[in-house]
């Protein structure tokens, strides 16, 4: 798409979606100061925050509580969109579950190939190991614990969303179209970050997540400005009215992008939502 320096004559936001690591998050995986400013203004004007990311729930929360999320409203979607809920009430919208005869075939594919996978409990990451650097990182990147269980497939016996494949890039690019088409028609395969094969309950991508959430909120696409920097971002970023990437954001994704805003170091997403949602054009 084209670059676009001004939105359509009239237009409103009423759904920021935001996508955090790498985006919302700096490097230090902080939300400054400037940045919450930004969305409370944009939430006074009337826009609804949706914070949109492969993290678990769990990995989301801090981050909405440090945007005031419980007070002045705005939405979580987690798991890529695998789990929504409402910020203020706390109450679901949509959880989807990953299928049990998945389980143990996912597990299978990390021991032959000697690869972390990791899921998720109440309490933080969950895996069989190894504890390596790729684990510590998921660990980092949701400011949650990880812990190490004997048996993955055994431990896994309540609900949940999401596995994830954590390991070395090459190793990663190798499995993705070998699993991708194991699991065809049954799972969706795809990656997030370098070393993040993402293991998905089929049909559970951000745009889809939001289009349930924008469903409830009778919010139409051309009303959504979605922001994002990675792969599985681009589903959301093809679904919005005004796509906008960070200037750190991945080669593919720029070029999907109708505008490029500055870093997720240098309150790229503020820039964005002060020229677009708040008018404020001498940004």
């Amino acid at each position: 798409m084209a670059l676009q320096d001004e939105k359509q004559e009239g237009q409103v936001y009423k759904l920021i979606a935001l996508d955090l690591d790498g985006t919302l998050t700096n490097d230090e995986k902080k939300v400054t100061s400037h940045t919450v400013d930004v969305l409370h203004r944009a939430v006074q004007k009337g826009a609804a925050i949706a914070l949109v990311s492969g993290r678990p729930t769990l990995g989301i929360g801090h981050v909405a509580a440090a945007l005031s999320l419980d007070k002045i409203g705005g939405y979580i979607l987690a798991y890529n969109g695998g789990h929504s809920l409402d910020c203020r009430t706390g109450g679901d919208i949509y959880k989807a579950q990953f299928p049990r005869d998945c389980i143990q075939e996912a597990v299978d594919f990390a021991r032959r190939y000697q690869i972390a996978i990791v899921s998720y409990d109440d309490t933080g990451i969950v895996t069989e190991g190894p504890m390596d650097e790729y684990v510590a990182h998921e660990a980092y990147n949701n400011s949650i614990p990880a812990k190490q269980v004997p048996d993955l497939p055994a431990y896994l016996s309540y609900p949940f969303v999401k596995m994830v494949l954590c390991g070395d890039p090459k190793k990663i690019d190798m499995l993705e179209p070998i699993m991708s088409e194991h699991f065809k028609g049954r799972l969706d395969i795809y990656r997030a970050e370098s070393i993040y094969l993402e293991i998905m309950p089929l049909g559970i991508k951000k745009s889809a997540g939001l289009q349930r959430l924008m469903d409830v909120l009778h919010i139409g696409r051309e009303e959504l400005l979605a922001c994002g920097d990675a792969h599985n971002d681009l589903p959301m970023m093809e679904l919005a009215g005004l796509s906008v990437a960070m200037e750190n954001a991945y080669d593919n994704v720029k070029a999907a992008a109708d505008y490029i805003t500055r870093s997720n170091n240098d309150d790229g997403v503020a820039y964005a939502i002060q020229k677009f949602v708040l008018d404020e054009q001498r940004v």
